[in-house]
């Protein structure tokens, strides 16, 4: 009897810790952004995708990450999702969705998820936290449309980031298979190529020489990155 009701305990125990091993999904109040009168409701983010509960019916959505075209996070409080859903009025452009956070923040815990969980490369501008130091830290200034931000390039052994403290919007995070191609057409110019929606190339002046090999580090782990996608090995 002692043996079974170890045995119960036991296979308790390990139910319990794969439960809480699943990943728990994020709620957050939110206002929905219309073009007329704007709505509210709650936001559920997890592994699954992400849905929209509303007051009303005819304003509730769900979408698996299949479902998502671009998740761009603009700040702690505000995010957006592209979907592939038609807007008949606007010619077939692709209808999105803006959510502004009225209770709580996406935290870079969050942002480290939704990196994982996005079927496509996401928009990160709240940056997942470190887990290890950067290999190369390069201080650079990321050229806009009109004018810049300055910051820098840290280029980590899973993935690459660029962090503004002058502007923050401007920051973002790329898993080494986020990006399409690096080049470097003048010594203190880089440009980083990505797959994310919208944002083709983006072009950083370096306000240094980069640390001896980064350049090369960043080709070789895009080689590594390509390679399993065309059955290298």
């Amino acid at each position: 009897m002692k043996h079974s009701t170890l045995w119960i305990i036991i296979c308790l125990g390990a139910a319990a810790g794969v439960f809480a091993a699943e990943p728990a999904e994020h709620r957050f109040a939110v206002v929905h952004g219309h073009t007329l009168r704007d709505c509210q409701g709650t936001l559920v983010i997890g592994p699954a995708g992400i849905r929209y509960e509303a007051g009303r019916e005819s304003d509730t959505r769900a979408w698996n990450w299949t479902d998502i075209r671009e998740l761009r996070v603009e700040s702690p409080r505000e995010l957006s999702l592209v979907t592939y859903e038609d807007q008949r009025r606007l010619l077939g452009r692709d209808r999105v969705f803006h959510f502004r956070l009225t209770d709580g923040d996406i935290t870079p815990a969050l942002a480290r998820e939704l990196a994982a969980w996005s079927a496509r490369p996401p928009v990160l501008t709240v940056l997942p936290p470190e887990s290890s130091p950067p290999l190369f830290q390069i201080p650079v200034k990321h050229r806009h449309l009109t004018g810049g931000c300055v910051g820098e390039l840290r280029v980590y052994a899973e993935h690459l980031e660029f962090r503004s403290t002058e502007l923050p919007a401007h920051n973002r995070f790329w898993r080494w298979n986020d990006l399409a191609a690096f080049s470097q057409p003048e010594l203190f110019l880089w440009l980083i190529h990505t797959f994310a929606a919208g944002e083709d190339t983006l072009t950083f002046d370096l306000r240094q020489d980069a640390p001896a090999g980064a350049a090369d580090y960043l080709r070789e782990r895009l080689v590594e990155a390509v390679l399993p996608a065309v059955g290298g090995d």
